[in-house]
C-alpha cells in the first residue's frame, strides 16, 4: 500500500497543474488494490451535482446513465449520503441499509457492497471517491484506510491546480495592468512632446 501511495503522490508532483492524471491514478490503483469492480470519483459541480471526473473498470452502461442522472446530496445513494454527513460510507450490503434508499441507481450500478469516502477541503465537500462490488465482500479496514488517504491526496491534487489557476489568473492581470500602465506612460510622453 505504501508504494500505491508513493506512486500517486509523484502522480501529482509530476502534474502541478493537471488534475486528470492524478485523478486517474487514484481510481486504478484504489480499484486494483481493493479488489472493486469498478471505481469512480465525483467531484461536486457548480449545479450542486456530483459527476463523474475520473473512473476505472466503469461499465460504459453505467457512466452514461451517470452522466444523465447526477448524483445530488441526499438522493438516497451512497455518494448522496456522503455528500450530506461528510464521512465515509462503507455499506457492507447496500440493500440492507436503511439509509440506501435510490434501488434504480443500485439496479444500474448493481453494486452491492459500496465505499464512499469524501473529499473534503476545509469542510467543504468538492467531491467522493466511490468503489462498488456487485456481490456482498466488505473492504477491509486496510482498504478504507488506503481509499482515505488516496482521497486527502485527490483534496491535494485540486488544491494544487485551484491555487496554479489562480497564480495563472493573477499574473495575466498583472501583465495586463502593466501593459495598460506602459501604453498609458506612452500617451503621457506623446502629450508632453506635443506641449
Amino acid at each position: 500500500f505504501q508504494t500505491a501511495t508513493g506512486d500517486v503522490l509523484n502522480v501529482i508532483s509530476r502534474s502541478p497543474n493537471n488534475l486528470q492524471p492524478v485523478m486517474d491514478t487514484i481510481v486504478e490503483t484504489a480499484q486494483r488494490l481493493c479488489s472493486s469492480e469498478y471505481a469512480l470519483i465525483m467531484q461536486r459541480r457548480d449545479d450542486g451535482f456530483y459527476r463523474i471526473v475520473a473512473h476505472a473498470n466503469a461499465d460504459q452502461g453505467l457512466l452514461d446513465w451517470l452522466q444523465e442522472n447526477p448524483v445530488s446530496a441526499g438522493d438516497g445513494s451512497a455518494v448522496g449520503i456522503v455528500a450530506i454527513e461528510k464521512k465515509t460510507l462503507h455499506l457492507h450490503d447496500a440493500l440492507a441499509d436503511s439509509r440506501f434508499t435510490d434501488l434504480r441507481r443500485q439496479s444500474v450500478s448493481r453494486a452491492r457492497t459500496m465505499l464512499a469516502v469524501p473529499l473534503l477541503h476545509e469542510d467543504e465537500m468538492i467531491g467522493v471517491v466511490f468503489l462498488g462490488r456487485t456481490e456482498v465482500r466488505p473492504f477491509s479496514d486496510r482498504q478504507v484506510e488506503l481509499v482515505t488517504s488516496f482521497a486527502d491526496q485527490a483534496v491535494i491534487a485540486i488544491s494544487n491546480v485551484k491555487l496554479f489557476e489562480e497564480v495563472q489568473q493573477r499574473t495575466r492581470e498583472l501583465s495586463k495592468s502593466l501593459d495598460d500602465l506602459r501604453t498609458a506612460q506612452d500617451r503621457l510622453v506623446q502629450t508632453e512632446k506635443l506641449a
